[in-house]
């Protein structure tokens, strides 16, 4: 009987720990399905934030795309009887989070009212982000297209026939982008 009592005692105590392992299992297996039941809800999460991501890159490219955005811009006046006269590169400001940089660039253009206000609100309905700042319109002059002269102020009688009302405009357009590894910067020239 003695034999069959300490045989007992260990066969009792294997049982135990098998039990207490079933249990830590069963536990495992509850808190499992319950991450499992959630995942389809994370799936969603994760593809909504997945899109979004995309939106926002969109928004605020890589900077090497934001100094291409800037000649971009540049060059939308061109075609619009838009005379750029000055595009001054102000340098590289990166936020203090680190979260994105300001690329800003100082711009004088001579042009017409509606050709100007065109050009701003082409900026306007970018994509990506994109402000301007500061701007200036004045120094208005009467340019006679069929001979080419300047006359300088005028009345309204001056500016009809073949003239055409000219002022200038001073702003800043700033691009913003995420940041780049490395910290040199490249605003490209117009």
């Amino acid at each position: 009987t003695a034999y069959w009592v300490l045989s007992y005692s260990d066969v009792q105590i294997q049982i135990v720990a098998v039990q207490e392992e079933v249990a830590g299992l069963d536990q495992k297996i509850r808190i499992d399905e319950a991450k499992a039941s959630r995942l389809d809800a994370l799936k969603v999460e994760y593809a909504a934030i997945e899109h979004d991501l995309i939106r926002l890159q969109e928004e605020l490219p890589p900077e090497e795309e934001a100094a291409l955005l800037l000649r971009q811009i540049s060059e939308m006046g061109r075609p619009k009887d838009l005379e750029l006269t000055k595009w001054t590169p102000k340098g590289r400001a990166e936020h203090e989070t680190g979260l994105y940089v300001a690329l800003p660039v100082d711009v004088n253009m001579t042009g017409g009212y509606h050709e100007i206000a065109t050009f701003f609100d082409q900026i306007r309905v970018l994509k990506r982000v994109v402000s301007v700042t500061g701007a200036t319109l004045g120094g208005a002059t009467v340019e006679d297209k069929s001979s080419g002269s300047v006359q300088v102020g005028g009345s309204a009688s001056a500016q009809s026939g073949k003239k055409g009302m000219r002022i200038k405009a001073s702003f800043t357009v700033t691009a913003y982008a995420s940041p780049r590894r490395s910290q040199e910067s490249d605003v490209p020239a117009p």
